[in-house]
Formats: C-alpha cells, sequence, structure tokens
C-alpha cells in the first residue's frame, strides 16, 4: 500500500480551507498525510486548521515567504511514497487516493496526472464551465493534478524566484520522470474564480 503525502500551502485561506481539509479527510484510503503549511496568515486560517482534530495532519506555521518555499518545506518534510499539492482553496474527489494506489502498484508509475475539473466557489458545484487550458503543447504544467514519487520530487525545488513556479516544477517532473501514467477520472476540483 502506498502511502501519500498530501501538501497544502494556505495563506489567508479561511473562506475555503475547511471545505478542503474536510475533502481529504473523507477520503476511502487510509494510509495517507496532509501536511498543511500555513505561510504567515493574519486572518483565523491557522484557527480553522486547528479546529481538525485529526492524527493524519501536520501543521507546519512559517513567515510569509511565498508558496514555493512553503511547498519546498512540506516536501522536506513529507514522509509519504507519493506526493500530491492541494491548492487551499480546492477539493479532491473522495476516491483519487485509492484510484491512484491501485493504478501506480499496477504500473510502477513515478509521475501519474489525471484530470481535474473547475467548481465555482459554492463548494460542490461542479458543473462544466470554460477554462483556460494549462497546457504547453498538451502538457499539464499545473502541479495539482498530479502525483509525484517522492524520489522524483526530491530532485527538484520549486524555484522562489519567479512567478508560475509551477510550470517551472511541472518541467521538471516531465523531464526527470521515468514512467508517466495519465488517469481519465476527474480526481481535482479547482476553485474557479473569473
Amino acid at each position: 500500500m502506498i502511502k501519500f503525502s498530501i501538501i497544502t500551502s494556505a495563506f489567508n485561506a479561511e473562506k475555503y480551507i475547511g471545505a478542503s481539509i474536510k475533502s481529504v479527510l473523507a477520503n476511502n484510503y487510509p494510509d495517507f498525510e496532509l501536511i498543511i503549511i500555513d505561510d504567515g496568515s493574519t486572518d483565523n486560517t491557522m484557527k480553522i486548521i486547528r479546529s481538525f482534530d485529526e492524527k493524519k495532519i501536520r501543521i507546519i506555521s512559517l513567515k510569509h515567504v511565498g508558496p514555493a518555499n512553503a511547498r519546498n518545506t512540506g516536501i522536506k518534510r513529507a514522509t509519504g511514497d507519493f506526493i500530491l499539492f492541494l491548492d487551499s482553496d480546492d477539493i479532491l474527489a473522495v476516491n483519487v487516493l485509492s484510484t491512484l494506489n491501485s493504478r501506480i502498484s499496477k504500473q510502477n508509475y513515478d509521475f501519474v496526472i489525471f484530470q481535474w475539473l473547475p467548481f465555482k466557489k459554492e463548494i460542490g458545484d461542479t458543473r462544466e464551465l470554460p477554462h483556460a487550458t494549462n497546457s504547453i503543447d498538451g502538457m499539464e504544467t499545473t502541479i495539482w493534478n498530479k502525483a509525484y514519487s517522492i524520489n522524483l520530487v526530491k530532485e527538484i525545488e520549486f524555484p522562489s524566484d519567479t512567478t508560475f513556479e509551477d510550470v517551472a516544477y511541472s518541467a521538471q517532473a516531465y523531464i526527470r520522470a521515468k514512467n508517466i501514467g495519465y488517469i481519465k477520472q476527474t480526481l481535482y476540483y479547482l476553485n474557479y474564480s473569473p
């Protein structure tokens, strides 16, 4: 059984962080940890995170260092075999981890891409919405619709001196991955704000 580390960087995320955490805890898979890095929030984000009395949640509190450095910290603290990134205002499908475990175990992937669907601000409204492509020549460049083996991510860091750090990170993962899988199933829901 694969252990998953889900890394969430949160900055002033009080509006959605609760739903995001609930989506992880609702997963029907037993072996995971949720690492939440509070990136110097000044609202009630930490209070909401701490309201979840759950052994699977690890909280790291940092001064405001930005999402790249927060994610790099999460990677260094992760104990899982595979890592997923979850934005603090997004949600995971309840079967994401069991689906990934099944596919990775059968195919020995070190990098897996899965489908995502945007939802409106009202949690649970997952109608098909128009969205811009997040790809370069068909290559998905986001970080949050993927699972990365720990061996792969230990070789890569998020660059902290640029915007769109996820594009640079994804490009490095594509270059270094030896066996990439694709799951044609929606396992991630992006908070869509036009």
